[in-house]
């Protein structure tokens, strides 16, 4: 794969792509910005190459575990930050050949704020096609017709493709989202390029580390069998139906949701002893652990032939009060069961009038993303969920047939759950978790945990 081959395809992709060669620009108040393309001053992909004395085999041999990459492989983190030059680049690439020419490693990094999962992947598989016909010589003009695709990047066109008939969020939802917060207010009104920073540095202060678990299809059929045992209704495993993605949530969310709650319950318990000693007016405290399931809303809006590929993600909380029940082998089948209807119903109420109502709700609160963040740095008991089985991994072919492995950064946010589709020759569902070494380990000894998710690494 040549590299003059991969930095001409690139700079076609851009074509159908212009958001990725913009600035972001703000208003002025920090909590609105957009981004601006200037064909006269494009902000340019940062575009490294390296090579690495790393075999493709010795990859493949420790099942791709960070330990072996070649250091320096992600030349961006979790949280987009302005460079040297203070310009916040929009597209990272980073190329890193293996030893004697035997495979090649590429990152690309992406603000979320630009694409979603599924925006990400249509770009990745947009220039891996016209890398692959420059390849085959299938094509001269790189900006003809048959590579041109039409994408729509416009926040502000969503409430015209949502009916005008809203469904209001329920008052849980509408609470998390509208609560007051003078530390987020703050950071919410802070330049881009400050709030970025601050942020960066805070995960890096306070980041998980990531491990790899394989649940398998034979698993998923199993607990599938111990919910329906509970004289709950048959559910569809397909994995691109809510029910797969509940009993998945539960698998995770319990043994975790356990831990949360012993070390909420032991904070509220210090911070009360802290206001008793120091005279204080007690403070508002962490009252649940709060799930958000974040649900790709594509499929609820009616764009014709036009893909909308900004981020139209649906963040649904779902709160477990920390007088959780604490189950045990006995009421084990019976909670799960529990959890995954719940998750199931939840998942399943999300419809475009309910879409309208978050996108109401977020106009009126813009620091809502803000408060999330201040929550993640401070350690609140969030856990986040999504589903990225359907994401069009497996098309993302330069030339030399699909990716061997896709994974994200060896560490990331707290609490931090992704379902990835399984790599050729493996069925069932691949799970990307970020969590605290501490709570990683009484996990991995969750009873239920532990029979049916297998620890890669």
């Amino acid at each position: 794969m040549p590299t003059a081959r991969l930095r001409d395809s690139l700079h076609c992709a851009l074509k159908s792509f212009p958001i990725l060669t913009g600035h972001i620009q703000e208003t002025g108040d920090g909590l609105s910005k957009t981004v601006v393309v200037d064909e006269r001053n494009p902000n340019l992909p940062d575009f490294t190459e390296a090579s690495s004395s790393v075999q493709y085999n010795k990859l493949k041999g420790h099942h791709f575990n960070w330990s072996v990459w070649p250091s320096t492989v992600a030349t961006a983190g979790p949280v987009t930050a302005p460079g040297n030059k203070g310009v916040i680049k929009l597209l990272c690439i980073h190329v890193m050949r293996l030893g004697d020419n035997s495979g090649l490693m590429l990152f690309c990094n992406i603000p979320h704020y630009i694409l979603d999962g599924f925006g990400y992947y249509e770009f990745l598989c947009h220039w891996a096609m016209l890398c692959r016909m420059r390849g085959k010589q299938q094509v001269s003009d790189m900006s003809s017709p048959v590579t041109a695709i039409s994408y729509v990047f416009d926040r502000s066109i969503l409430s015209s493709h949502i009916p005008k008939q809203r469904k209001p969020l329920d008052s849980k939802t509408r609470a998390f989202i509208a609560r007051k917060s003078r530390v987020s207010s703050i950071f919410a009104k802070l330049p881009y390029r400050l709030q970025t920073r601050l942020a960066s540095t805070a995960l890096s202060l306070n980041h998980a580390n990531a491990h790899f678990f394989h649940v398998s299809a034979a698993a998923l059929e199993e607990l599938c069998n111990l919910h329906c045992s509970k004289d709950m209704p048959d559910i569809d495993l397909n994995p691109s139906g809510s029910a797969s993605y509940a009993i998945l949530v539960a698998l995770f969310s319990m043994p975790i949701i356990q831990v949360l709650v012993r070390k909420s319950t032991r904070r509220r318990a210090i911070l009360q002893k802290l206001v008793l000693t120091l005279h204080c007016a007690p403070q508002a405290s962490d009252s649940s652990v709060t799930i958000i399931n974040c649900i790709h809303a594509h499929k609820l809006l009616d764009m014709e032939d036009r893909k909308y590929i900004g981020n139209p993600v649906f963040m649904q909380p779902v709160f477990v009060p920390l007088d959780y029940e604490q189950y045990n082998e006995n009421t084990l089948a019976t909670a799960f069961a529990n959890v995954v209807d719940h998750i199931n119903a939840g998942v399943r109420s999300i419809d475009a009038p309910l879409l309208g109502g978050l996108l109401d709700t977020l106009d009126e609160n813009p620091d809502t993303y803000a408060k999330l963040a201040i929550s993640v740095a401070m350690g609140r008991p969030l856990l986040t969920f999504i589903d990225e089985r359907e994401y069009r991994v497996g098309d993302v072919d330069f030339g030399c047939g699909s990716p061997s492995w896709v994974s994200a950064p060896a560490w990331n946010m707290p609490n931090f759950v992704a379902f990835l589709a399984c790599p050729p020759g493996l069925d069932g569902t691949m799970v990307y978790t970020s969590l605290k070494d501490d709570i990683f380990e009484r996990v991995s000894c969750n009873i239920l945990f532990a029979k049916y998710a297998r620890f890669l690494f």
